[in-house]
């Protein structure tokens, strides 16, 4: 009897002792498993925190790239250009990077959701420049007198400035076309801030992952010039909304007119039956693409009495060979020189009145 009392007891506390241990062993448990979750919380705000560390340093070293790419077009331009606002232009182009997302690429169309002036739009914008850079190189169309697509290539010059955040310093070169968004042309280097503008945005597009670049062809083509010196010295001679830097007195806008005016089919027909090949087309269009040349000019007025008078022998060797028409154009061109008071004759016994 006692023997099996202590046999119960025995059991009884053997199998306490083995509860005590299972209930050791599960809060035991409880505490470790807490632990792991703990540190595996612990471990997961370190790998986050050194997650937004790495993309704010890939954030960072991204712009400084970005801000590289401009400097360098900067510093191997020969114009005095600058990017005005490079914070502004890295958002414009990349909207979708922060301090915890970067992305290096850009396709065109991705930020068609974010606000106007993203890269998308910088891309339109050059574009329809060089579309219509292209059109007044091959299209004869572009030379008529009311042709506005000369003027609207200028307006793009100045939307495609605005959208790279690009000013083009003016310096107060002869024939400069300039607005307050910089200067945007040159009416005798027309191709002066095209290339400008050409090498910028192929640089920022090249560094967002879109090297095909649509290219500048053939500025030096006649059409492409005869169209832009039309519209310029035609329509921006007077106030608007460009400035064009010429003389005071308009020479440079005369010495334009007589270049036309021998550049007329039937002046030339006549010019080359009568008048000498002695290089006087080849210099006046030398004037049309010299702004320094023809500067020079305007501002030495002997030298351009001289050269005016020689124009007037060059007119009376073939004026009896034009219509009274062009007669009239010239007298109404060769007033414009007035004040120089030139003494030379361009009509037989009818001398120009400057009165």
């Amino acid at each position: 009897m006692k023997a099996d009392m202590l046999g119960a007891i025995g059991t009884w506390v053997a199998s306490a002792a083995t509860l005590f241990t299972l209930f050791f062993l599960i809060i035991q448990n409880n505490k470790t498993q807490k632990r792991q979750e703990q540190l595996e919380e612990r471990q997961n705000e370190l790998w986050e925190a050194q997650q937004v560390k790495i993309n704010f340093e890939m954030y960072q070293a991204h712009k400084r790239e970005f801000f590289n790419v401009l400097d360098d077009i900067e510093k191997s331009s020969p114009m005095d250009i600058e990017f005005y606002d490079r914070e502004g232009l890295y958002r414009r182009i990349f909207p979708m990077n922060s301090f915890y997302n970067v992305k290096f690429e850009v396709k065109i169309g991705d930020t068609l959701k974010f606000d106007n002036g993203n890269f998308t739009n910088i891309n339109k914008a050059y574009t329809s420049s060089i579309e219509l850079l292209n059109a007044l190189v091959y299209d004869p169309a572009y030379i008529g007198n009311n042709d506005i697509r000369p003027i609207q290539f200028i307006h793009s010059l100045q939307e495609l400035a605005s959208n790279l955040q690009l000013f083009i310093k003016p310096n107060g070169g002869f024939g400069d076309v300039t607005s307050e968004d910089g200067m945007l042309i040159n009416a005798y280097k027309l191709d002066k801030t095209i290339n400008e503008f050409h090498n910028a945005f192929k640089n920022i597009s090249v560094f967002t992952g879109n090297p095909d670049v649509k290219s500048v062809f053939n500025l030096n083509s006649p059409t492409y010039m005869d169209a832009m010196q039309k519209a310029i010295f035609t329509r921006l001679s007077e106030p608007n909304m460009f400035n064009l830097n010429l003389d005071k007195n308009r020479y440079a806008l005369g010495l334009y007119e007589f270049y036309k005016f021998f550049e007329h089919q039937d002046v030339r027909i006549a010019d080359m039956r009568i008048a000498d090949n002695d290089g006087f087309h080849s210099e006046l269009h030398e004037y049309m693409i010299n702004p320094e040349k023809i500067e020079a000019l305007v501002h030495d007025r002997t030298t351009l009495t001289n050269k005016i008078n020689c124009i007037c022998e060059r007119f009376n060797k073939i004026s009896d060979h034009l219509k009274i028409e062009r007669v009239d154009e010239f007298r109404s061109i060769y007033n414009i020189f007035n004040m120089l008071f030139i003494t030379q004759y361009c009509f037989d016994n009818n001398p120009i009145s400057f009165a």
